[in-house]
């Protein structure tokens, strides 16, 4: 984990992703079934979007609007679709889907 400040040293794009991972494995919500991707045979995880927004800032003391719009996205919904691309999701095992009217991760 790194905080993004000291981003002038390092790829804003990968250190948002990382931390967005970390968010979602740290406060999601258990799926209660194993969705067969995951790299550690465990059951997988989730976090709406909304909430991966407010942990972030709280976890991390930043914005993700503010990483969207130095990263040249419009929205935070469309970096999240943009750093998960297909090569990142089987890298990661992580999956962006939208339920009920937003994005979960």
């Amino acid at each position: 984990l790194m905080p993004c400040s000291v981003l002038g040293m390092i790829d804003r794009a990968r250190v948002v992703r990382d931390n967005i991972v970390y968010l979602v494995n740290r406060f999601g919500e258990e799926l209660g079934k194993d969705l067969g991707g995951g790299k550690g045979g465990a059951f997988g995880m989730s976090l709406n979007l909304s909430e991966v927004k407010r942990r972030y800032k709280s976890t991390f003391r930043g914005s993700l609007q503010t990483h969207a719009s130095e990263l040249g996205y419009e929205n935070v919904a469309d970096m999240v679709n943009g750093l998960f691309d297909d090569k990142c999701k089987r890298e990661y095992g992580v999956d962006v889907c939208e339920r009920d009217g937003g994005l979960v991760i």
